[in-house]
């Protein structure tokens, strides 16, 4: 490669999209969203539950990035408590979405995604802690401080 090549390379990552900050990436994020919704509420079938499936379909597409950032990150088992909730809710939602009317539908809708993100949340905070607990055993043991008299 010549120079001019890697001079380019290097000013195309300086300019990146992902490098504009986290509120330049969340507002992308919720008008891609937003443009999706528009788009299947468009051309889509003009029944309703089309969209809590949609929502189905993103949270699972989240899921599926926090179990690939898993792959990719230093942290996986947090990254895969992340990724199962959130394979797991809108497994659940689309169950609730086909078997239960629209009204009973759109409420678990909008309430299952809080209820993961608690859990989600609960559950890192009890990994972390028992890491840190093991963590702070091993240590003390390392030092010879706890054996048995």
């Amino acid at each position: 490669m010549e120079r001019t090549d890697h001079e380019q390379i290097a000013r195309a990552l300086r300019e990146h999209p992902a490098r504009k900050g986290l509120a330049f990436n969340v507002a992308v994020t919720i008008f891609a969203f937003a443009a999706l919704s528009a788009g299947v509420a468009v051309v889509g079938s003009t029944d309703p539950k089309v969209l809590l499936y949609k929502d189905c379909a993103g949270t699972a597409l989240i899921g599926v990035v926090f179990g690939l950032s898993g792959v990719l990150m230093p942290r996986p088992v947090v990254s895969g408590i992340w990724a199962v909730v959130y394979l797991l809710q809108p497994g659940g939602t689309a169950v609730i979405i086909a078997s239960t009317t629209f009204s009973t539908a759109y409420n678990w809708d909008r309430i299952l995604p809080i209820l993961a993100f608690a859990a989600a949340m609960v559950w890192t905070v009890l990994i972390i802690r028992h890491g840190r607990r093991v963590g702070r055993q091993a240590a003390t043991a390392g030092d010879g401080r706890s054996r048995p008299a």
